[in-house]
């Protein structure tokens, strides 16, 4: 699979995505822009490294959980690059990601699951199983300045138990993004 194809399949579901929530609220538009860098997180994961562009888009809906808590979904999308020290190869996700926070606080708690393809299933260190992955992720996001947000995620990648190999991959997760 290649990265002009990964690029291709995620545009679409973006385009598709963005115009049906367009449609439905004006509220839907894009929160951040940025770039986030990751290395593996355990032995098994040791040697991977990922760097990817990122897009969050604020989705048109807030939940009120009391005592001034919020929950506020975004749709996340990345194009990158996943890989070890001997070979790398084009990733790229698509999913939502959930943000819990007291209203108007600059620390949040997030959580979300993404639909991940790479460019290369194989590596020299490990068989990733399949190009189809799904990424999990856990962490905390701070917005420094109004404008400037950094993140660190704990991040799990694996291929659900859709191929052979299900050993998957763990990261340690930082970005940096612009604050629209």
């Amino acid at each position: 699979m290649s990265i002009r194809t990964i690029a291709i399949g995620l545009a679409s579901i973006v385009l598709v995505t963005v115009r049906a929530l367009g449609e439905a609220n004006e509220n839907f538009s894009v929160e951040t822009a940025g770039v986030r860098y990751g290395f593996g997180a355990n032995n098994l994961s040791k040697n991977f490294q990922q760097i990817e562009a990122t897009t969050d888009f604020a989705l048109p809906m807030i939940w009120d959980l009391g005592r001034t808590w919020e929950l506020k979904p975004r749709l996340g999308i990345s194009l990158g690059m996943f890989g070890n020290y001997h070979e790398s190869g084009p990733i790229g996700s698509v999913g939502p990601i959930l943000s819990m926070a007291p209203a108007q606080s600059p620390i949040a708690l997030d959580g979300g699951v993404r639909v991940t393809g790479l460019g290369r299933r194989d590596y020299v260190t490990r068989d990733m199983g399949s190009y189809l992955q799904f990424t999990s992720m856990i962490g905390v996001t701070w917005k420094i300045e109004e404008r400037v947000r950094v993140s660190y995620h704990f991040q799990h990648m694996s291929n659900a138990g859709l191929a052979g190999d299900n050993q998957g991959v763990n990261m340690n997760i930082f970005s940096v993004e612009y604050c629209f």
